[in-house]
């Protein structure tokens, strides 16, 4: 009987020998010399780290590292207040999670701060529900070291609930971020009067996360 071998898939694409190195061992351990396409697996704490020889070195193909989610979502457990026609920083005392500490609830508790290794494209999300008041209008700002880069204003009873006892406003935009840049939230209103905000995971929140 022939032997069957899947279709674009070759004989001589087989693995026919794979080099086991020890924990104990490190990158500059493994052979410096394979015959092209040779495997190596090493073994890293519990998980185990596989190689292939390519172009005169050994590439890295399993690095879980390279694709894990990095971000920082936030919230308030309690009641913010906006005064009227005042930009407010919106501060966050709760972090639902924050991988690589870009927040602290104690210093600049308003701030997303971009650590150290993780400049890259960030995904930023946010939203404030505010007590409904009929007059004026409502903005929400993303800001990047102080300076507005993206808004978003409707008035009063605009949608989100317009006439019930509360109102929502969100905004969504991508930026390119550096080392050390620090994104805030900033409600503004003009009712003529001061509005709370209201508070919890899913009222008034502010989440990053890096899509590049």
């Amino acid at each position: 009987m022939n032997e069957q071998v899947p279709p674009h898939f070759h004989k001589e694409d087989r693995i026919s020998e794979i080099d086991i190195i020890p924990d104990s061992a490190v990158y500059t351990d493994l052979p410096r010399s394979a015959e092209e396409g040779r495997f190596a697996i090493k073994l890293h704490g519990s998980t185990y780290e596989l190689y292939r020889w390519l172009d005169g070195d050994w590439r890295l193909l399993n690095d879980a590292g390279a694709n894990a989610f990095v971000g920082c979502r936030l919230y308030n457990s309690g009641t913010l207040t906006a005064a009227t026609a005042t930009l407010t920083a919106l501060t966050w005392d709760t972090e639902t999670y924050d991988t690589d500490t870009f927040h602290s609830t104690s210093a600049n508790p308003s701030r997303i701060t971009i650590p150290a290794g993780q400049a890259g494209k960030y995904a930023i999300h946010a939203q404030y529900r505010y007590e409904h008041a009929a007059n004026g209008s409502r903005q929400i700002q993303v800001t990047k070291n102080g300076t507005n880069i993206a808004y978003f204003q409707k008035h009063a009873g605009s949608g989100g609930g317009g006439g019930s006892p509360e109102d929502t406003i969100q905004i969504s935009t991508v930026q390119e971020l550096a080392e050390g840049d620090y994104i805030e939230i900033k409600a503004y209103q003009d009712s003529g009067t001061t509005l709370d905000i209201i508070a919890g995971s899913i009222s008034t929140y502010f989440e990053v996360y890096k899509v590049g």
